[in-house]
């Protein structure tokens, strides 16, 4: 799954995920499809940390990215 964007100051960013890089791995399960990615995001409590394995170029990351609550919705 290439990451394509998301908040500057989001969890992800504040990990050292970059636009193009390629999550292999969540917590030591892969990533076949993009769907499965995002239901163990969704799954996870705000909070939790979740060990990516990401492919940058031809070097392989180890990063934790720690959730965060999404931010509240104003009417």
């Amino acid at each position: 799954m290439p990451v394509d964007g998301g908040g500057r100051d989001g969890p992800a960013a504040k990990a050292g995920l970059k636009v193009g890089d390629l999550v292999v791995k969540v917590d030591g399960r892969e990533v076949p499809v993009y769907a499965s990615f995002l239901r163990w995001v969704a799954e996870a409590e705000p909070g939790e940390t979740l060990s990516l394995q990401v492919k940058r170029g031809d070097k392989q990351l180890s990063l934790e990215v720690k959730l965060e609550a999404p931010p509240k919705r104003r009417p």
